[in-house]
């Protein structure tokens, strides 16, 4: 019988599960936007890095859909709101939690 075990939740590897997913994210960003634009500012890598996971998502929509290299690197943060997986806006500011 095969042991199930969520990769996100042990402490072990949490570390190593963000860091990779962060690295993936941050590659396939550089691959969508070299696609459209071609060629990239040499200092793009270093501040994708800087990024949170949320951020680095929203850069990801932002580069498959914005016109202009600068559009899609730009960030809007507005405190308080995640966007969830399926694509909406989650409130995480709500009154109880």
């Amino acid at each position: 019988m095969p042991i199930s075990i969520d990769l996100e939740k042990n402490p072990l590897l949490r570390g190593v599960v963000e860091h990779v997913r962060r690295d993936c994210t941050v590659d396939n960003i550089v691959t969508v936007l070299r696609a459209r634009f071609g060629r990239l500012p040499n200092e793009l890598n270093d501040r994708l890095q800087t990024l949170s996971q949320g951020e680095l998502d929203r850069v990801m929509v932002q580069s498959a859909t914005s016109a202009t290299l600068e559009e899609a690197l730009m960030v809007a943060l507005i405190p308080g709101i995640e966007t969830s997986s399926g694509g909406r806006a989650a409130d995480n500011n709500r009154k109880g939690k």
